[in-house]
């Protein structure tokens, strides 16, 4: 996925949100809310530190979207690459490593 613009950023966070159901409603809120008002990095930081919270495993697709749009916006890898990907191929709870 190739992010041109902040507004492209803006729209894919939005499209994530969407997308992946197990994050919490009041969290969704939370990302849409601060995407209305402009704060697209702070928006991302929240999506990634929910889904890592909430130990939510993403897509492939949602996965390679959040490296498009942190690069994008020039934030830290650290908050997207921890996230666990879902899928054939992806390790199961037991096989991951300690404290992830």
């Amino acid at each position: 996925m190739k992010i041109s613009n902040p507004r492209d950023a803006e729209d894919a966070l939005r499209s994530l949100v969407d997308v992946e159901k197990e994050l919490p409603a009041s969290d969704a809120g939370n990302v849409r809310e601060l995407l209305d008002a402009g704060e697209v990095s702070l928006a991302f930081d929240t999506l990634c530190t929910q889904l890592y919270e909430f130990d939510i495993r993403i897509s492939p697709v949602s996965k390679a979207t959040l490296d498009a749009v942190g690069r994008r916006l020039g934030l830290d890898p650290e908050l997207w690459t921890v996230l666990e990907v879902s899928g054939p191929g992806a390790p199961g709870p037991a096989e991951r490593e300690p404290g992830n």
